[in-house]
């Protein structure tokens, strides 16, 4: 039942944030919903904010429907369709994205690896999950997937992190290149120690 009430809330916060990104970056004027230091960073590079955005949002949308056993086991060939379209256009054009705009990340040095480490590893555990599943191993693929979606949920603790430091009354640029970090290394570790621990025997 846990497990049920877990997916359910990675179901809805993914959906959710993927249609508040959406929403917010296709009807209101970039830069308009950030924090006013990084606007103008935003409106320098247009094309790696939106494309990192929209193909995140597309990664978020399709993520926790791959993780239906009922769908992997009825519709196959939807799941390995979905699959392209997760890992070649949401994680492949998402991650390039944005690792570009870790380079101009607010927060400097800081914020700049922690982004852009995101970014890398994004692509290479998508690339790891890929190999994997062309080359058969179901299992490898599988726990692939999971570093990799624990990943994409970057977007969703970040946008947890970024209100609750603003309700505490926390300095944002004090904050912000701390949650460059937070807003993934957490999900990692509990990809790695929950989901890919081994079996007792």
């Amino acid at each position: 039942m846990h497990k049920k009430i877990l997916y359910g809330l990675m179901l809805v916060l993914s959906l959710g944030v993927a249609a508040y990104a959406t929403i917010a970056y296709a009807a209101f004027p970039l830069g308009s919903l950030v924090h006013p230091d990084m606007k103008t960073n935003f409106e320098n590079h247009r094309i790696a904010v939106y494309l990192h955005i929209f193909a995140s949002s597309l990664a978020l949308v399709i993520g926790p429907f791959q993780f239906s056993k009922r769908l992997r086991a009825s519709r196959p060939q939807v799941h390995r369709l979905l699959g392209k379209f997760y890992l070649g256009l949401g994680v492949l054009l998402g991650g390039i994205a944005g690792l570009l705009m870790a380079a101009f990340a607010y927060g400097g040095l800081t914020s700049n690896l922690g982004f852009g480490i995101l970014a890398l590893l994004w692509l290479y555990t998508g690339a790891r999950a890929y190999w994997a599943i062309r080359h058969g191993d179901i299992a490898s693929h599988q726990q692939w997937m999971i570093r990799n979606f624990s990943l994409t949920l970057a977007a969703v603790t970040l946008r947890i992190y970024l209100p609750l430091s603003m309700v505490l009354g926390l300095p944002f640029e004090l904050c912000y290149p701390i949650i460059s970090w937070l807003c993934w290394v957490p999900n990692l570790i509990i990809a790695e120690w929950i989901f890919n621990r081994p079996l007792s025997v």
